[in-house]
């Protein structure tokens, strides 16, 4: 049984721990941690359970709430950031570019009917679309650059402003394709990313779902390999 585990059940999920893709999903989700953790302080301090605490802080409760409001409210764009930089910097592309236009994607992706910005799409409600523009809109810039398909200046040009102009085709043609889908279609991207990926949240939210993540963990992790590294992503 050990033996089987071991030549076929590990090396796939192995293979599936290192695919670029969740790597950078992995990593970029991470650069959340630290907005939530610094969110939770003034969230604790604001609900400590203290009797009287609430009527001793009266309208300094709302103030302590607004650190709240801008680190968990901030996720989604926080890891649309996170992913798409990890993502190219495993693709060997300009980070930052990416980064950028993935912005730029995410912010059209979260029009409301009005096309005015949806901010409240910001947090965890956008993480879903957050993650799956990121990796598009890299590709996206990946398939224009290894073509070559950009525009060329002299080398005498400041690099700076030389990449600018390299990003400038694949950022014009990442903004057309959200902007037909999400305008012209009036096609709620984030409603439909967070319907399709319902399954695999609801999945985990069950005591089978949560006992097949720890079996899995558990089993990489004695077969020695960090399980929670490798299956976090997912």
């Amino acid at each position: 049984m050990i033996k089987f585990l071991e030549s076929r059940v590990v090396p796939v999920l192995v293979k599936v721990g290192e695919n670029t893709i969740l790597v950078a999903v992995r990593n970029g989700i991470t650069y959340t941690l630290p907005f939530i953790i610094a969110g939770s302080f003034f969230l604790i301090i604001a609900n400590l359970p203290i009797p009287g605490w609430r009527e001793f802080l009266g309208g300094f409760s709302d103030t302590l709430s607004v650190p709240v409001s801008v680190t968990f409210g901030a996720i989604g764009l926080i890891a649309a950031i996170g992913i798409s930089y990890n993502l190219a910097k495993q693709l060997s592309l300009d980070e930052m570019s990416c980064s950028c236009i993935t912005v730029a994607v995410f912010l059209m992706a979260q029009m409301d009917s009005h096309w005015k910005v949806n901010v409240d799409n910001f947090g965890a409600s956008g993480l879903f679309s957050a993650i799956i523009l990121s990796v598009l809109t890299v590709y996206i810039v990946r398939f224009f650059i290894t073509r070559n398909i950009y525009i060329k200046l002299p080398d005498s040009v400041p690099p700076a402003v030389l990449q600018s102009f390299i990003s400038l085709i694949p950022a014009v043609v990442c903004l057309i394709i959200v902007w037909f889908i999400r305008v012209i279609l009036n096609f709620d991207i984030n409603a439909f990313f967070t319907l399709i990926l319902s399954p695999l949240v609801m999945g985990l939210d069950t005591l089978p779902g949560m006992l097949l993540l720890v079996f899995l963990i558990s089993l990489l992790w004695c077969c020695g390999i960090h399980g929670t590294n490798v299956l976090s992503g997912i």
